[in-house]
């Protein structure tokens, strides 16, 4: 497994942390991959827990990453192991994974949407900084669908790393996940989806958002090829 080595924490709000890591080889990641972190905590006699994060830094950098997490609940990971991490301890993780972005022709020069719900806004900002995508891409819009302004990663922090890319950024609040989530809020979604006209989408985060988005997006006829998707949880 790879190692890496913690260089930098910090504190983006009372339930989201930011780590940077940095490692004697290159990673080799391209921007919307993520790993698998290995947790050392034992879930039984042969397997530890091991949890997925997005790398949320350019693919411009090989030999240090970085990954933010939000602590939900009891979480294990999150509460036992990442936020207990010291500067210079070790990790071991597997991957890079995740495939759609090493398809050559996504995303099409032209427009772009992309739709990110909840912490999947690590997904597009780790695709926004993907070196062959700034170079490729000219005219993004961005629409974020989140809980509260203080939920994952700043909206200042949105604005300005991606105001030279992003012509269009717009945040909406919306229920927190699994607390009103209805077909009413499905259906909303759904109307928006029907109104967009662009050659590329990438849709990330909700797992019910992104069925319903990519469904409706090949019955309208468009390139599955031009679908690009990141799924963080099902209901």
């Amino acid at each position: 497994m790879p190692v890496a080595k913690l260089q930098k924490r910090e504190t983006l709000n009372k339930s989201t942390e930011s780590l940077s890591f940095i490692m004697e080889e290159d990673l080799g990641f391209i921007g919307g991959q993520y790993i698998i972190l290995d947790s050392k905590i034992p879930m039984n006699e042969e397997k530890n827990f091991k949890r997925a994060y997005t790398i949320a830094s350019s693919d411009e950098e090989q030999r240090s990453f970085r990954i933010v997490y939000k602590r939900l609940g009891e979480g294990l990971v999150t509460n036992q192991f990442l936020d207990n991490l010291k500067i210079d301890q070790a990790v071991s993780f597997s991957g890079p994974w995740g495939k759609f972005l090493k398809n050559e022709d996504f995303a099409k020069e032209g427009k772009t949407l992309m739709v990110a719900t909840d912490t999947g806004i690590a997904s597009a900002m780790s695709f926004l900084s993907s070196k062959k995508v700034k170079n490729r891409l000219k005219d993004v819009d961005l629409k974020w669908f989140v809980p509260s302004k203080d939920y994952f990663i700043s909206h200042d922090e949105i604005s300005e790393k991606f105001s030279e890319i992003v012509g269009r950024l717009e945040i909406k609040t919306i229920p927190e996940y699994g607390k009103g989530r209805g077909e009413e809020f499905y259906g909303s979604l759904e109307s928006f989806m029907e109104q967009t006209s662009y050659d590329s989408y990438f849709l990330c985060g909700d797992g019910e958002v992104v069925r319903r988005g990519k469904d409706l997006l090949l019955k309208r006829g468009h390139d599955e090829t031009q679908i690009g998707t990141k799924v963080y949880f099902n209901k």
